[in-house]
């Protein structure tokens, strides 16, 4: 717990660091490309448009989901996706990548992986602001659905971040952990509900198994709140046992972040 509260305490001195350089890590993200932000906007909408029409289109001959269009019940889940898919990854190099430039400085290296998953976050509050729109105009979204969500961009974030106090120092010190989280990260695409769904005729075990994933947790709120604005998932019980996995990941990660940063030059 004592390096937890360093973590929060450096975290609290660098508020204003944090903030700056998150900005600045998504401004030089985009400014060398031609197109610029726009890429931000252009690249989901390829990744959502080819999935739509092999899974949508192709496989499943454009029938609904619940009585919802397939795209829409396809975006609410890949956009959410996006950010915790780039969250993951980015978070995971986001100390290695950096250690070359920091170490050279007196610099609070436990806000690295924070400020890497805010400037994830910019992005991915500009396209659900989109969807939101589209949504209000094709399906229809009140307030509620739009308070529910706040809850789980809230919970995603936190989630990522504390993921990459973990993976950002192992990746540090093994870089072959990286090429794993890539891999971890393909995997949880296909075991998580994005472009398929649970009902009666998934097994029983393969249901509560997959229940068990953090993603599942994180996909199927935004859906329900997006969609349905249905907000019973963040009053049931999965709600706590989620929150009580950040709060471990937290601790994990402020444990071993504070034990092995004195040496992350020496693996740069």
């Amino acid at each position: 717990m004592k390096t937890l509260k360093l973590l929060f305490d450096e975290h609290y001195r660098n508020l204003y660091l944090i903030f700056r350089l998150s900005l600045y890590e998504l401004k030089i993200t985009y400014v060398s490309n031609r197109l610029g932000i726009i890429w931000l906007i252009l690249n989901p909408a390829i990744q959502v448009t080819l999935y739509w029409v092999v899974f949508g289109l192709g496989i499943r001959g454009g029938a609904p989901i619940n009585g919802v269009p397939f795209f829409l019940w396809l975006l609410c889940g890949l956009i959410p996706w996006f950010y915790i898919s780039a969250g993951i990854i980015q978070g995971s190099k986001a100390i290695y990548s950096r250690i070359s430039i920091v170490s050279k400085m007196k610099f609070p290296l436990s806000i690295i992986p924070t400020y890497v998953i805010l400037t994830q976050l910019y992005s991915h509050l500009i396209l659900m602001l989109l969807i939101i729109i589209l949504l209000f105009v094709i399906h229809g979204l009140n307030i509620f659905g739009v308070i529910g969500l706040i809850y789980y961009i809230i919970t995603t974030t936190m989630f990522l971040t504390s993921i990459s106090f973990i993976t950002s120092t192992l990746s540090t010190i093994a870089k072959d952990f990286q090429i794993v989280i890539q891999s971890i990260t393909r995997i949880l695409f296909f075991l998580t509900p994005i472009m398929w769904i649970l009902n009666e005729h998934t097994p029983d075990l393969l249901t509560n198994i997959l229940t068990l994933n953090p993603f599942y947790y994180l996909i199927e709120g935004y859906r329900n709140c997006l969609l349905w604005s249905d907000l019973d998932g963040i009053i049931a019980i999965s709600s706590l046992f989620h929150w009580l996995i950040i709060v471990i990941l937290f601790i994990i990660g402020s444990q071993i972040h504070f034990r092995y940063r004195k040496n992350f030059a020496d693996y740069s």
